[in-house]
């Protein structure tokens, strides 16, 4: 099916993407001259850019993320996606990255969330775009330690590092395990956001809410199975990160069925629209767009999304009425 052509106004206005791993944006030609310094396969590790389930993903994931050995490394991945998003118009991204996906005897968290902090001082001074980062504590490292890691991410928030995610695999690792560490979190003041309903149920992106505190679900889309669950997003007014092609690639939902998205706007749930993993699923925010529109959404529903990446976002408020006001000049 061709994909219909954007409106006007979505290249001229300022974009805002809230849902956007680090290391899963990484431009290809980055990770070719990483890989190619570290002697890997270059073929093979581009050829594992196809994902038959959830699992076959996490593990290119891990192959990915095995070509940064140096601390600068990091820096120059955040330099490099940012310009990929100013390109894109994208004038504002909250990150995640995953500190302790490299704990393995390479680096400490520290210094690979310090490596990552200067390249954000860098993009952020020269002002062309703005990023923000959430430091992802990812179930598949267990419950066990969560507060721990979060204790040792605290002393590095501020103005670049301004919460925590909870992502990795839903299946053996409830958020009943990761209460603790979302509570310390939220009482040091960070934002909390966390991935939920992306593969497992509805009643995980309840529990995420109740029991984390989360102010926006990344992904969510196995809401649609539990209209209280829609009540409860729509009621506390906390917004699904929707990123399409990455639910179809990585199976989340299944390729052949249409993607929940309009009818979770349709059931009054706040939604953004994102990328994810650029990278590994070869989409850019406009060929989300794009495929909104192809699948059945609107021109004015279109708009709502893109005003919501601003609306949901953790700017101060003056801040993001600035940026609304902007975007709202460039759609009329």
């Amino acid at each position: 099916m061709k994909h219909p052509p954007l409106p006007g106004w979505f290249g001229r206005i300022p974009k805002a993407e809230l849902h956007l791993h680090l290391e899963g944006a990484i431009p290809h030609d980055f990770l070719i001259q990483l890989a190619e310094r570290n002697g890997a396969d270059v073929n093979s590790l581009l050829a594992g850019f196809t994902y038959e389930n959830f699992t076959a993903f996490i593990r290119q994931w891990m192959r990915v993320i095995g070509q940064f050995r140096q601390p600068q490394d990091f820096s120059e991945l955040v330099v490099r996606v940012a310009d990929q998003q100013a390109a894109q118009g994208i004038r504002y991204t909250e990150a995640f990255f995953s500190p302790f996906d490299y704990t393995d005897g390479r680096f400490s968290a520290e210094t690979v969330t310090e490596a990552i902090l200067d390249g954000a001082r860098t993009v952020n001074r020269e002002g062309k775009t703005t990023i923000r980062l959430l430091a992802d504590i990812v179930r598949n490292h267990g419950g066990e330690s969560a507060v721990t890691r979060v204790d040792r991410l605290l002393p590095l928030m501020g103005e670049d590092l301004i919460g925590i995610g909870l992502g990795g695999s839903e299946a053996g690792f409830p958020e009943e395990g990761f209460a603790a560490a979302f509570q310390r979190a939220r009482s040091a003041g960070c934002r909390v956001v966390a991935h939920a309903g992306e593969t497992a149920g509805a009643d995980r992106v309840e529990k995420a809410i109740r029991l984390l505190g989360a102010e926006r679900i990344g992904h969510g889309i196995h809401s649609i199975q539990d209209p209280g669950v829609l009540s409860l997003l729509s009621a506390r007014n906390i917004p699904l990160e929707i990123c399409i092609t990455s639910n179809h690639q990585t199976g989340a939902w299944p390729a052949g069925e249409p993607h929940p998205v309009h009818r979770l706007l349709a059931a009054g749930v706040p939604l953004t629209l994102n990328t994810d993993d650029p990278a590994f699923f070869g989409t850019t925010l406009a060929d989300e767009a794009r495929l909104f529109l192809q699948t059945g959404g609107s021109e004015s529903d279109l708009k709502i999304l893109m005003l919501n990446g601003w609306r949901y976002s953790f700017l101060p408020e003056t801040e993001k009425q600035t940026w609304l006001g902007l975007v709202k000049e460039g759609m009329s």
